[in-house]
C-alpha cells in the first residue's frame, strides 16, 4: 500500500456530481475556464469520463474565497459610493 493512503486522515473524493454539496454550482465549462486560469482546484480522472477532486482541495478553495470576502466586498463598496458621488454631482449641476 502507498504511503499516501497509510495517513491517520483518509484522503475523501469529491466527484464533480457532489460539487453542489459544497456550494459550488459552477458549470462544467465554467470550472474548466477557472482550473486553466489557476483559480480553482486541478481535477484528476477516476476513469475516461469521469473528474473528480480531493476534498481537502476544495475546502481550501472555499476557505480561499472566504478570506477574500472582506477585500472585495471592501472595493466594491468604494466603487459604489464613488458612482453614488458622481449620480449626485452630475444632478447638482444645471
Amino acid at each position: 500500500m502507498h504511503a499516501q493512503f497509510t495517513a491517520a486522515i483518509p484522503k475523501k473524493v469529491v466527484p464533480a456530481a457532489h460539487l453542489p454539496l459544497y456550494g459550488i454550482t459552477y458549470s462544467r465549462v465554467h470550472i474548466d475556464r477557472l482550473v486553466k486560469a489557476g483559480k480553482f482546484p486541478a481535477p484528476f480522472k477516476l476513469s475516461a469520463n469521469r473528474n473528480a477532486w480531493w476534498e481537502a482541495d476544495i475546502l481550501a478553495f472555499l476557505e480561499e474565497r472566504g478570506a477574500t470576502r472582506g477585500e472585495v466586498d471592501e472595493v466594491r463598496l468604494a466603487v459604489a459610493r464613488r458612482a453614488a458621488a458622481a449620480s449626485v454631482a452630475a444632478r447638482a449641476t444645471p
